[in-house]
């Protein structure tokens, strides 16, 4: 009887040890949207840095993804992704994107502006790769909310170019359409040559 007592206070101990003495960390995320151009982020304390670097709010880029590492590997390092909802363009003229509408080089950047058409409630995570040794994919993922309109994008990539690679001569710039065809476009010499 006594080594029964024992045991039922020892499983009374453990129990109540493992519901009320264990405190874990809640990883908590709050996003408050002010206006278009402030948004309010909270990370509860105790979460490392490492973490909270790995919050992805809004458009942006894909960060570390293999894609993006192949393309940083490459020369083109994809640092930065803007939104545009509005290309101002009537519904009918959909199927005609995604568009390439420019390429605009210098010497330490390349940005790429691209159309495209997805869902309304959408935002984008980019990511680039390269195709063979001469033509840049530009890649987006849509998530977030979903309405039952699509609407025409902008989206501009914007990659640092300062570190070279003489392996790859970029001639061409692909991106994939929603049905899974790739559209692509070769370079002007312009550009090539900057």
């Amino acid at each position: 009887m006594k080594s029964f007592k024992t045991l039922l206070l020892f499983l009374i101990i453990l129990c109540s040890n493992n519901f009320f003495g264990q405190n874990s960390l809640v990883d908590t995320v709050l996003i408050k949207y002010v206006d278009e151009e402030n948004d309010t982020i909270y990370l509860e304390g105790g979460i490392p840095s490492s973490v909270q670097q790995q919050v992805l709010v809004g458009t942006t880029v894909l960060p570390y993804s293999k894609n993006n590492i192949s393309s940083f590997h490459s020369g083109f390092n994809l640092i930065d992704l803007t939104l545009n909802k509005n290309c101002n363009e009537d519904p009918r003229n959909f199927s005609l994107y995604p568009i390439i509408n420019s390429i605009q080089k210098d010497s330490n950047t390349m940005v790429v502006d691209v159309s495209i058409v997805d869902n309304c409630c959408y935002n984008f995570l980019g990511e680039a790769s390269v195709l063979g040794n001469d033509t840049l994919n530009l890649i987006y993922h849509g998530y977030g909310g979903f309405c039952s309109c699509k609407c025409c994008y902008r989206l501009k990539y914007t990659f640092d170019i300062s570190i070279e690679n003489p392996e790859n001569t970029l001639n061409f710039i692909s991106i994939k359409e929603e049905n899974g065809e790739t559209i692509t476009q070769k370079i002007p010499s312009s550009i090539i040559k900057n």
